[in-house]
């Protein structure tokens, strides 16, 4: 998942690509917003209000133009009127409000600019309106804007008086879609839930790709249109065509499909849940060998391991980072001591490692990244890592992430995956490449012994 970026200045940003699907109707390629704010506390809160706004905002941009309620237009001109009534209720004095006279006079006359309230106020609530009601709605933002210029002459004049126009709007209900409810906005309604109890973001994000995957293949995003049937044909699409395992469909997809539509179901937004019943059958695998690493398999990584910080055994060029090359040196290790997952070793930063009375430990925590239980924990380093000097290591490396530069994962925000992650992928095939080495200089070696026996 994204998370929020600071500028030059400090401040904090929404900085998150558009949907490549979207990048035309939008008219951008990324979103750069401030958020207003050097609080990370703050910045976190406002950051998923605005990707929760930009869900809505998308699904009406992929929803058809439907016919909007005349009492929900009424209502989304109030909210204009309401927003630039408060603009006008802080101004400083009769000079500024006279200014601010002249500007809804000559806005409420200019066409195209009232066009564009009118598309943003939709789109702030999730709507896709047709051309009568985006016209509709621009008309009555127009009368809104006269009507508030009065107002504003009469506070010009020192009279605050209690605002007419204001009850006028009270009336009118909240602007909701005349179609079922999108599933991307049970999305949203998900991930605001589930990051305000403190869960992993990663899952969000991977949830984002199941969802966009899911309303691709059924080819709409109406919550309110999707059936069992639909969902289990899904699940055989990525089975039987994208090849991937019951298990994993079950895991991994179908828990998202089941999580958010549950959330819609309980917030009455659709009448059942279509997930619920729903499950991938697993047929048991043939199994050639043992689970996990067989002892002379364990002994390779490690040795590997211990071999990580020399150069290419084959003489070939070394193209590995200094960070590369501390992750092969030290990863599996830890791994192999702790029993830990690999991204939460690879996430650990240097102030991860302490020590209470003479007791060397490192703690697993959610502030330097994904911990599926979402709790620290607290785990003694065994004295052989000790021994092998882990802890100078650590010593000798500077504040921050041991295992991969922070100016990398900032590169990384909003692509997926999270440069702990990827350290783990590099490690895994970096040792598969160096054992696949070792096995082709290990039977030239025996080659050139049997051609020397021969001769």
């Amino acid at each position: 998942m994204a998370n929020p970026t600071k500028n030059k200045h400090g401040v904090y940003m929404y900085a998150v690509r558009v949907p490549t699907d979207l990048v035309e109707a939008v008219g951008k390629r990324v979103y750069s917003i401030s958020l207003r704010t050097k609080d990370p506390k703050i910045a976190r809160e406002r950051f998923n209000a605005m990707v929760a706004q930009k869900d809505r905002e998308h699904a009406a941009l992929r929803r058809a133009p439907e016919a909007i309620s005349f009492a929900s237009i009424v209502a989304m001109a109030g909210e204009v009127y309401r927003e630039q009534r408060a603009n006008a209720e802080v101004a400083a004095g009769p000079g500024d409000l006279g200014m601010i006279w002249e500007a809804l006079n000559a806005r409420a006359e200019n066409r195209p600019w009232l066009a564009e309230v009118a598309d943003a106020k939709l789109l702030e609530h999730g709507l896709s309106g047709d051309q009568r009601s985006r016209e509709l709605l621009a008309e009555k933002v127009a009368d809104a804007f006269r009507s508030l210029a009065g107002e504003v002459s009469k506070m010009e004049r020192g009279d605050f008086s209690p605002d007419p126009n204001l009850s006028k709007f009270s009336a009118a209900e909240a602007a909701k879609p005349t179609k079922g409810t999108a599933v991307t906005e049970l999305l949203a309604l998900w991930e605001r839930e589930h990051l305000a109890h403190g869960r992993a973001a990663k899952t969000t994000a991977d949830y984002r790709n199941i969802v966009k995957h899911f309303t691709k293949h059924v080819g709409h995003d109406d919550a309110s249109r999707v059936t069992r049937g639909i969902i289990k044909n899904f699940c055989d699409h990525l089975v039987h065509e994208k090849g991937l395992s019951a298990k994993t469909v079950n895991g991994r997809y179908l828990t998202c499909l089941k999580a958010i539509f549950r959330v819609g179901y309980e917030r009455e937004l659709i009448d059942h849940n279509p997930a619920a019943a729903v499950q991938q059958k697993v047929v048991k695998k043939a199994q050639s060998r043992p689970p996990g690493f067989t002892d002379a398999e364990a002994k390779l990584i490690l040795s590997l391991a211990n071999r990580a910080m020399l150069p290419p055994s084959d003489g070939s060029r070394d193209r590995r980072s200094m960070h590369n090359k501390r992750v092969a040196r030290w990863v599996p290790w830890v791994l192999c001591y702790t029993g830990a997952r690999v991204a939460e070793i690879t996430q650990l930063r240097k102030e991860d490692v302490q020590e209470t009375e003479g007791v060397p430990f490192i703690r697993i925590t959610p502030e330097a990244g994904s911990v599926k239980t979402g709790q620290y924990r607290d785990v003694p380093l065994h004295p052989h890592l000790v021994e092998m000097g882990f802890l100078d290591f650590v010593r000798a490396s500077p504040e921050g992430p041991l295992f991969y530069e922070a100016k990398t994962e900032a590169k990384r925000k909003g692509k997926g995956i999270t440069q702990p992650q990827w350290a783990g992928n590099e490690l895994g095939s970096g040792l598969v490449d160096q054992s696949q080495k070792i096995t082709v200089a290990a039977r030239a070696m025996a080659e050139r012994k049997a051609i020397g026996h021969l001769s």
